[in-house]
């Protein structure tokens, strides 16, 4: 029988079966934490990313209904913290923290 039609059965997923393995191969350590990936590291942190989605739940500037992101982008991008910001990162951000 497949592992996988094992796991099904009894409700383990196969993430947690690979856990498994990480750490009978290698110990604790490597299996809780991953490896680092490849890729572009994270533009913003926590910190800065708060400070985004503060202003994008706050009262939207007078004469305006709501926020939009080119708004909250042209608002952010006179902070020096935030001198690259595009409309993109901002919607990602957002979209991620709903």
């Amino acid at each position: 029988m497949d592992s996988y039609y094992v796991f099904e059965y009894i409700k383990i997923f196969v993430k947690t079966s690979r856990i498994k393995n990480k750490y009978l191969k290698n110990g604790l350590e490597i299996a809780l934490h991953d490896k680092k990936c490849s890729g572009q590291p994270k533009k913003y942190e926590t910190r800065e990313e708060m400070g985004i989605i503060a202003l994008a739940c706050s009262d939207p500037p007078k004469g305006r209904k709501t926020w939009i992101l080119r708004l909250i982008a042209e608002i952010l991008n006179e902070k020096d913290e935030f001198e690259t910001l595009s409309r993109k990162n901002i919607r990602i951000i957002l979209k991620k923290r709903n």
